[in-house]
């Protein structure tokens, strides 16, 4: 995993009322915590911090802060969690958790796959993400940003499980080894889904014709 570099400020004020006045100059409350310092309140700029998640495939980065008058130039920190506004979609707060480069961490990652499964080019069926995200651990530096799994291979009624993703080196797969990650379902099973999905939708009109009448 690639560590993007973030500039970011120390700020005093942790009260209710101040993290509004944080946001007002467009800006975004945060904490670092870790093993080696004591959690810190930090603002990041709004913007730039948007554009960093806009350009990655996903909110699990790494990051080497620059915290702005800090006797420490740089630190190395994971981005745990991004609050968001669940209407709006705004940034509100983001918590960074400070690492050690040569320690192992533990950490999910998100999944994605590559390719179309066999099962679905030419049996019709439907390719399902059971698990979006697996948990790993081993040395930052070795860790994706995303698993990217190649699921051509998969033909209709076949589930590729943990204990089945291919190797990354020096990373440990966490979980148990026969929880599904990606399954095709036969072409029964879609056409069902499918009919259902078409039933759902077609329902508030029959609702809505019912009530005319």
């Amino acid at each position: 995993m690639q560590s993007v570099p973030l500039a970011v400020k120390p700020r005093s004020a942790i009260r209710r009322t101040a993290l509004k006045a944080v946001r007002a100059e467009n800006r975004i409350p945060a904490v670092i915590y870790g093993a080696v310092a004591e959690p810190q309140a930090l603002s990041i700029d709004s913007r730039t911090f948007t554009d960093l998640l806009h350009h990655h495939a996903s909110e699990h980065l790494l990051v080497k802060l620059t915290v702005e008058g800090d006797e420490r130039s740089e630190r190395m920190a994971l981005l745990k969690d991004v609050q968001h506004n669940p209407l709006t979609r705004q940034v509100l707060h983001v918590d960074f958790h400070e690492i050690v480069e040569n320690a192992p961490v533990t950490m999910s990652i998100p999944v994605a796959s590559r390719g179309e499964a066999v099962g679905v080019k030419l049996g019709g069926g439907l390719l399902e993400r059971v698990l979006q995200q697996v948990k790993v651990r081993g040395l930052v530096k070795d860790i994706p940003e995303v698993l990217v799994v190649d699921v051509t291979a998969l033909d209709s009624g076949a589930t590729m499980h943990i204990g089945e993703l291919p190797p990354i080196p020096g990373v440990e797969f966490l979980g148990s080894p026969s929880n599904p990650v990606f399954t095709v379902s036969g072409k029964k099973a879609r056409a069902t889904a499918e009919g259902e999905g078409e039933a759902a939708a077609a329902a508030p009109a029959a609702k809505k014709k019912a009530a005319k009448k």
